[in-house]
């Protein structure tokens, strides 16, 4: 068999298994959560919830925008800012929609997200580890590894409850993980989220065909990136600046040296195109550079020094032997391919390290990871082990190696026994959806049903005036403010922010009684919930308010 041949079977086979593994997840994200539904909660067909209510909310935004591909909403209500905003993968999922639905749109992305990861990790893989016995341990480790977590969820177990808290032992690894176990930092449990497949796929693949040649193609994928998540285009470009910078240094003939120049001016062209879309073109207009500035914070608590240990103590010899042993140097920082993984590590922990040095203004530390430092861990971890053991690995080796297997398998032990716990909707406000609907499309609406502003935003073609449960709408204090003061004047003062259907709470007898004082009609009816529109003679166009001030 030629080399060709069994790197085409190798992509295959990694293709195939991150297909199956998308598939499943698909099928039973969207079935089980369907068979555990019940008059009182309704699956709304996103298993993610939240997130995913937005994702879906965008979607619609696209199909709204002349160009179908860009959008504005809902980030520019009020505030007038251009349709600039793009994310590529929220796009397909708006074209998708318009065959399949959106649920579908979004379970298609999951499994082509899946199936291009498996593809670009076999590929890294096989660029990595020449014994076939390794490279199996890199991808089993790489895509199912995880920490120590489990063991020092263990003791919290045995320490509370005795023998009898290892029945429990997933809530226990939800405790000694803290924050970062909603943040999914190992690679196989980001099929939860199906944009995270989407940006996997996209950041392997650019990493593996760097690695195989391949340069203008990583570019490209590299550009795609950037246009859709800034976070994985900084994950990608912070080791890949620095590899190329150190293939120029490198470099043993002026033909290597000039092709490094070249591909590190290509990568810098699309690394200026995609940073400055987000630093540059995009603050020229003050409500996009104030949802830049929501985005600057942490939204998590850093990691304790507990959680440290349990996370990165398995990998710390392969760290220091990478940094201080010749043989380390000769390894890896000699070999172009370990040297990307050795910069994929470092880059890394220095995103992670901003909890350290900017503190509460770190930009979303954990955002950077998601499972990136695990491949980075996985492979220098089994590259120091190969050191001892050049052919095979041992059985201590296999041992040391199974103990990283813990983590990720709770996590999905977990996810199959307790099934999808997100996405779900009262009855009621189905019924309210189903009102919203069935009205004419693209209104502006408040809504008193809290907090399932959001999920009407993704199930129906209506805008919502806010959407407090998320970060992605700016100057949240500004449009509560003038809500307010509309609802104090009266109705004909909501109707100049151009809104023209309320969800409006029985129990809140003066909102109710205002609107149908003002001559809202009420289109609908809850237990809980009336819902008015204003008649199409008196609505009024959203207005374009200038940018709140700083000190307001």
């Amino acid at each position: 068999m030629t080399a060709g041949t069994a790197t085409t079977r190798l992509v295959y086979h990694g293709a195939l298994i991150g297909f199956v593994f998308g598939t499943c997840m698909a099928i039973f994200l969207q079935l089980q959560p369907r068979l555990c539904a019940s008059s009182v909660a309704c699956f709304s067909g996103a298993p993610l919830g939240l997130d995913q209510w937005v994702y879906t909310a965008l979607a619609r935004a696209v199909l709204r925008s002349p160009t179908k591909l860009t959008y504005e909403y809902p980030f520019a209500l009020f505030w007038g800012a251009p349709r600039v905003l793009v994310q590529l993968p929220i796009a397909a999922a708006a074209w998708l929609s318009t065959l399949l639905g959106y649920p579908l749109a979004f379970e298609i992305l999951r499994i082509i997200g899946a199936t291009g990861t498996g593809a670009a990790l076999a590929l890294i893989g096989q660029s990595l580890f020449r014994h076939r016995l390794w490279r199996k341990w890199f991808y089993l480790v790489a895509a199912m590894g995880g920490g120590w977590f489990t063991f020092f969820a263990v003791i919290q177990a045995v320490r509370t409850a005795g023998l009898c808290g290892l029945t429990e032992i997933d809530i226990y690894l939800q405790r000694s993980m803290g924050a970062l176990y909603w943040w999914l930092p190992f690679l196989a449990q980001n099929i939860w989220s199906p944009l995270e497949s989407i940006y996997h796929a996209l950041v392997l693949g650019s990493m593996a065909f760097a690695l195989t040649g391949r340069t203008k193609i990583a570019a490209l994928l590299g550009l795609i990136t950037w246009f859709s998540n800034p976070f994985p285009a900084a994950a990608l470009y912070g080791p890949m600046l620095l590899w190329l910078t150190s293939e120029i240094l490198c470099s043993q003939t002026s033909i290597q040296r000039r092709k490094a120049v070249v591909d590190l001016l290509l990568w810098g062209a699309t690394a200026l195109m995609g940073f400055g879309y987000y630093a540059w073109f995009l603050p020229q207009w003050p409500v996009f550079d104030e949802l830049a500035a929501m985005h600057r914070t942490p939204l998590a608590p850093a990691p304790t020094f507990a959680q440290l240990v349990a996370w990165l103590a398995p990998f710390c010899p392969a760290a220091v032997w990478m940094i201080t042993a010749r043989s380390g140097h000769r390894h890896l920082w000699r070999r172009p391919a370990w040297r990307l993984v050795a910069f994929l590590f470092l880059t890394q922990l220095l995103f992670l390290a901003q909890f350290l040095v900017l503190r509460d203004q770190a930009t979303q530390p954990y955002h950077f990871n998601r499972g990136y430092l695990m491949i980075a861990c996985a492979a220098l971890l089994i590259r120091w082990l190969q050191h001892f053991f050049p052919l095979r690995p041992t059985r201590l080796a296999a041992f040391f190696l199974s103990t990283l297997l813990f983590d990720q398998s709770l996590f999905f032990v977990r996810l199959a026994t307790q099934g999808v716990q997100s996405g779900y909707v009262p009855a009621e406000i189905v019924q309210v959806r189903n009102i919203l609907a069935a009205r004419e499309p693209t209104q502006v609406f408040v809504s008193h049903a809290y907090p399932y502003s959001v999920y009407l935003a993704a199930d129906t073609d209506h805008i919502p005036y806010d959407m407090p449960e998320t970060m992605v709408v700016p100057w949240p204090e500004k449009r509560d403010e003038l809500l307010k003061y509309a609802l104090k004047e009266g109705p004909a003062k909501v109707a100049a922010l151009g809104v023209s259907l309320a969800v409006v709470g029985k129990n809140d007898s003066q909102s109710v009684k205002m609107f149908e004082v003002g001559g809202w009609d009420v289109v609908g009816e809850t237990q809980h919930y009336l819902i008015f529109e204003l008649p199409k003679e008196r609505r009024r166009p959203v207005p374009h308010l200038p940018p709140p001030s700083k000190e307001s």
